[in-house]
């Protein structure tokens, strides 16, 4: 009786071992997943740098901007939240918004150009669609 509880034990912990490697093995690729998925390629995280990250980082200058997209932090998301973000990026490139009027005033070399604009687009929609497979 005793070598049967013994036994069962060692099953019981050998069987949780085993799937609580299997469950760290697939968060772990999940996350080399998403790491993939947003891999900014030069040209974006150079604009990102030089356009974005003056208000949109944990260093911006304003409140409202840290609160509505940090770059640093988009890959951290879940997906749902990554592509609603993106979807929030495509929509405010489309408008035009970013960076704001006020800002460009005082900083001309803030303003995206057509291309910056064309190139963070397709990123988004392509990081988007990568998401949805």
């Amino acid at each position: 009786m005793k070598t049967t509880a013994t036994l069962t034990a060692l099953v019981l912990v050998t069987f949780i071992i085993f799937v609580g490697a299997k469950v760290v093995r697939k968060s772990s690729s999940h996350s080399q997943l998403q790491e993939q998925v947003f891999q900014y390629p030069e040209n974006i995280k150079t604009i990102i740098d030089n356009k974005c990250l003056g208000c949109h980082s944990a260093e911006g200058r304003l409140q409202d901007a840290k609160d509505a997209l940090m770059w640093d932090s988009l890959p951290d998301l879940s997906r749902a939240k990554q592509l609603a973000t993106l979807d929030d990026i495509i929509e405010v490139l489309d408008k035009g918004i970013m960076p704001p009027q006020r800002m460009v005033e005082m900083n001309p070399d803030a303003k995206l150009t057509d291309a910056e604009l064309k190139a963070l687009r397709s990123w988004a929609e392509t990081t988007a669609d990568n998401l949805l497979k």
